[in-house]
């Protein structure tokens, strides 16, 4: 799940500069989809615990994973233009709360009391491990910045 998570940030944030130029566009305006991502999510992502909530984990993946799966397609359109990736990252960040909130839902439902916090813990866990690792490939360059020296 954290592994789709970060996959469509993940595509444009290393290769950014190159994108700039691709497409004759500031660097300011390649990184737009992630600032969008970012603050549609901060945004979203109450509603989506209210409707995670009234409507259930079935509603709440279907529709976390069809947004997801729309704004994925539009960033393969991104050799038509560069505002399919940024239509992507809005479909994208709609449909994230709806996938990321529910493991601690799943928690609550489907364990008793005293498993509920080893579940959570060990959820949490496995997210910071899935950043970790992505920060450590796109920053290998920051601990090794002379590979033909080393």
């Amino acid at each position: 799940m954290f592994i789709i998570n970060g996959l469509t940030n993940n595509t444009i944030i290393p290769i950014a500069s190159t994108l700039s130029s691709v497409y004759d566009i500031s660097n300011t305006y390649v990184s737009l989809p992630i600032t969008i991502s970012f603050l549609i999510y901060s945004l979203v992502n109450f509603p989506a615990n209210h409707i995670i909530d009234s409507k259930g984990l079935r509603v709440s993946l279907l529709l976390g994973a069809s947004l997801f799966s729309a704004g994925a397609f539009c960033f393969t359109l991104i050799n038509k233009s560069f505002f399919f990736a940024i239509f992507g990252a809005i479909f994208v960040a709609l449909g994230q709360p709806f996938i990321i909130n529910c493991p601690a839902k799943v928690a609550t439902y489907w364990f008793f009391d005293h498993n509920v916090q080893i579940y959570s813990n060990l959820e949490t866990i496995c997210n910071f491990s899935h950043d970790w690792a992505n920060a450590y490939r796109d920053w290998d360059w920051l601990l090794h910045p002379f590979p033909c020296c080393f």
